[in-house]
């Protein structure tokens, strides 16, 4: 059977169709392959500048616990700034994927590595955030208790004072050694200066170092606490010792567990050179004893004698 003419042109038309389509699929193919080559080098950038990146903040963190410093406030805003770069790396793995890259499978393992990196970074930058939440918390709520810390602290300095002043109504000489403590004014004021000193530095250091800080100066203060209960103690014991032990008044004075009767009282307040008549006791027995007990409790004494030399001193500061 012969050949014809027609057949040989439809041949050589459908030749050249196959020849236009190679031509197209290579066209393509080449394209696919510059993309490739041009994703598969952005996809390298990128990433080399997003772990240089986490390694300079790993080593500006190892600064931090060094001492140096490093806002947390601004690693947060820098770390939000990257999280796009993230995503266009998770994005050009996918499409890598999506053209057959020829080595996808590093690619994924990579982007994998990065991604994972990236999810762990959030999870320690948010409890970072809640420890440095928490520090900030507890650094308020230190610094709220100082006002009554320095208050208790002052009334223990005026435990001194008081005695002095006492034993100065009462004619009394004191050795300058207190008996029932080994704590001067002096330890607690330098004890004092010493914590506050500490908290009024500007806080440095690592949120670790901080927050120990913290919990140290608490400790302190919980473990000095015994300290000031025992100097109030040993202040009621010295305020009974003059009173009620006080060789250099000239009556007897029987002491029943920290009262005295009417009589005692009046003899006492005599003995100090009180002029008292009839009227006059009656007012303060009202004072001392409002509940008509027909006893004078030690605190009661202690307070009428108290407003008594805030009193005089009061008046001797008028007549200068």
């Amino acid at each position: 059977m012969g050949i014809l003419l027609d057949d040989i042109a439809n041949a050589w038309k459908g030749l050249e169709q196959v020849e236009k389509g190679y031509e197209e699929w290579l066209l393509t193919e080449i394209r696919r392959l510059e993309r490739l080559d041009h994703l598969a080098e952005k996809f390298k950038q990128k990433c080399s500048l997003h772990q240089s990146w986490t390694s300079g903040n790993n080593r500006e963190r190892e600064r931090e616990r060094g001492g140096r410093g490093w806002k947390h406030e601004a690693f947060e805003s820098d770390l939000a700034a990257h999280q796009d770069r993230v995503e266009q790396i998770a994005a050009i793995a996918q499409e890598l994927n999506e053209l057959d890259y020829h080595d996808a499978s590093s690619v994924n393992a990579r982007c994998q590595g990065i991604c994972d990196q990236w999810d762990n970074l959030g999870t320690l930058t948010q409890k970072r955030r809640d420890s440095l939440e928490s520090l900030i918390t507890a650094h308020d709520q230190f610094k709220a208790t100082l006002p009554e810390a320095d208050k208790e602290r002052m009334a223990t300095m005026g435990i001194q004072s008081e005695i002095v002043k006492i034993a100065q109504t009462y004619g009394i000489k004191l050795s300058g050694v207190n008996p029932y403590t080994n704590l001067s004014p002096q330890d607690i004021t330098n004890k004092w200066e010493a914590e506050i000193g500490h908290v009024s530095v500007d806080i440095a250091g690592s949120l670790e170092e901080q927050m120990n800080n913290l919990k140290q100066y608490e400790q302190n203060i919980i473990n000095y606490k015994c300290n000031i209960d025992k100097l109030e103690g040993d202040h009621q014991l010295s305020q009974e010792s003059l009173i009620f032990d006080n060789k250099h008044t000239n009556y007897t004075m029987e002491k029943r567990n920290g009262m005295m009767d009417p009589d005692d009282f009046r003899a006492c307040l005599i003995s100090m050179g009180y002029d008292l008549g009839e009227v006059e006791f009656a007012r303060i027995m009202t004072l001392v004893d409002s509940n008509n007990t027909g006893v004078v409790t030690f605190q009661a004494f202690i307070d009428f004698m108290t407003r008594e030399t805030a009193e005089t001193d009061t008046a001797d500061q008028r007549e200068i």
